[in-house]
C-alpha cells in the first residue's frame, strides 16, 4: 500500500528554490519533529552531454540528516518562464502505525543557471504514526503554477 505523487510543471514565483515536502500526523496534521532522512543522487547535463555525476548521501539541504522537519526532492529550481520540475513522489505503507514511512523520488527540471537536472532521493520518515497529511512547498517564496497529482496504490 502507499501513496504516488507526479508533479507537472511545479513553478516557483523565486529563482533559485528547492522543492521540498513534509509528512504531517494526527487528526489535525502537525508538519513538525526531526524524522526526516534522505540519501540524494544528483546527475546533471549541459547541453548535450552530460558533464558531471554526484552522488552524496545525508547531506542537501538540511534534509539529509536526522533532525529535519522537511526532505527536498529537487534543488535550484529556476523562475524563468520556461523553467520548472516535474517528477514524482512514491510513498511506502503511510497509513502504518507500526513501521516508519520510506519514499523514493525522481525528479527532473531546469536550474536557474540554465542546466538541466535529474535528481533521485530516497529515505524514511521514522514515525510510528499513520501519515495525515503531506504538504509541498518551495523553500522560499511560492508555488506560481503546477500541477500535483495523487495516485493510491495497492
Amino acid at each position: 500500500k502507499g501513496l504516488k505523487f507526479k508533479f507537472i510543471n511545479m513553478h516557483p514565483v523565486t529563482d533559485n528554490v528547492h522543492l521540498r515536502f513534509q509528512l504531517g500526523i494526527g487528526a489535525t496534521p502537525v508538519y513538525t519533529g526531526a524524522n526526516f532522512y534522505t540519501v540524494f543522487g544528483i546527475s546533471q547535463s549541459a547541453g548535450s552531454a552530460p558533464t558531471n555525476l554526484w552522488q552524496f548521501e545525508a547531506s542537501y539541504g538540511g534534509s539529509g540528516n536526522w533532525g529535519s522537519n522537511f526532505a527536498t526532492l529537487f534543488k535550484e529550481i529556476g523562475n524563468d518562464d520556461d523553467e520548472s520540475v516535474g517528477g514524482e513522489l512514491e510513498l511506502f505503507n503511510p497509513g502504518s502505525s507500526t513501521f516508519e514511512t520510506v519514499f523514493q523520488s525522481q525528479c527532473t527540471g531546469h536550474l536557474y543557471h540554465d542546466y538541466i537536472l535529474t535528481c533521485y532521493a530516497g529515505g524514511g520518515y521514522n514515525v510510528a504514526d499513520a501519515i495525515t497529511g503531506v504538504r509541498f512547498y518551495f523553500n522560499s517564496g511560492n508555488i506560481d503554477s503546477g500541477i500535483i497529482k495523487v495516485y493510491g496504490l495497492r
